[in-house]
């Protein structure tokens, strides 16, 4: 699962946001898709090691089998702008839902929902304000390690896909999962594990675990690293700010001289020389402060 990239995208997401999310589920349609035969005569599957060559080959041309995926565990990092959950609720186990929002693939919609998939358009998510603040961040830090969609044509084939986990309860007895694009229901069926949690103690509803830098009580959502250096940062910029103005201004040099001094100004090869009258008095030059 590439644990390792995995524990530098969830500190990212906590020390600048102060939430991150592990999405850990098994998706029965993941994995390459296996061929598994079928007794013709009362539809049973028949285990590999039972066929020989020419009972496969057989088998074969009398399509009795099945094309299937094994299955596969998927697992990832969210950040806080993937998961919506219900006002009111403090604790990820105690709220009745959640909603978790991927950007996917057309490949990945053909290879779990062939059907749906035939009809399913690419989102114009370009001009999201998502999109747009990825982008900004991406020309602040550089592109290397930083892999954000940049340009157009990374969302030429994305779709927005959302999933709806509903708790088991006395509307629903077995929970809901439902899947959607924008305008399409991919998915509407029973919660995937819902007799698990009715024979267990303690029930787990949600395929995610909620990590928080800095808790804060009574609310749900943790203060992150860079929320305390706001107020210093602000500070810091407006003092560069300054600073900078103020190098603008003393950029000249400044001098004094009696109105008397009847100054002239020439110019050679090593700089400029000031001649005045002796009975004026002499300029002086003005030390600027430092910045």
């Amino acid at each position: 699962f590439n644990f390792r990239k995995e524990k530098r995208e969830l500190g990212m997401w906590l020390a600048t946001c102060g939430n991150a999310f592990i999405e850990t589920d098994f998706n029965p349609k993941a994995g390459k898709k296996q061929r598994i035969y079928k007794n013709p005569f009362n539809a049973e599957p028949v285990h590999p090691t039972q066929l020989r060559p020419e009972d496969k080959a057989w088998l074969d041309k009398s399509g009795a089998f099945e094309e299937k995926a094994p299955g596969d565990i998927e697992q990832g990092v969210l950040g806080p702008f993937q998961v919506f959950v219900p006002p009111g609720y403090t604790e990820l186990d105690k709220m009745p839902w959640i909603v978790i929002e991927h950007d996917r693939s057309l490949e990945w919609l053909w290879d779990n929902y062939p059907d749906q998939a035939k009809v399913v358009t690419p989102d114009e998510l370009d001009a999201t304000p998502e999109a747009q603040y990825r982008r900004r961040i991406a020309t602040l830090v550089g592109r290397h390690g930083f892999s954000m969609p940049g340009r157009g044509d990374d969302y030429s084939e994305i779709v927005r896909v959302r999933t709806m986990w509903c708790r088991p309860s006395s509307r629903m007895p077995k929970g809901r999962k439902i899947v959607t694009t924008k305008s399409l229901v991919l998915e509407n069926i029973p919660h995937p594990h819902h007799a698990t949690m009715a024979a267990r103690d303690t029930e787990i509803v949600f395929p995610i675990r909620h990590f928080r830098y800095c808790p804060v009580p009574g609310r749900f959502w943790a203060m992150g690293l860079v929320e305390h250096l706001l107020a210093p940062q602000r500070e810091y910029n407006k003092t560069r700010q300054q600073a900078m103005q103020m190098r603008d201004i003393l950029a000249v040099p400044q001098w004094i001289a009696p109105k008397s001094a009847e100054l002239t100004n020439t110019r050679n090869n090593y700089g400029d020389i000031w001649e005045y009258s002796i009975n004026g008095g002499k300029p002086e030059m003005v030390n600027p402060p430092a910045l």
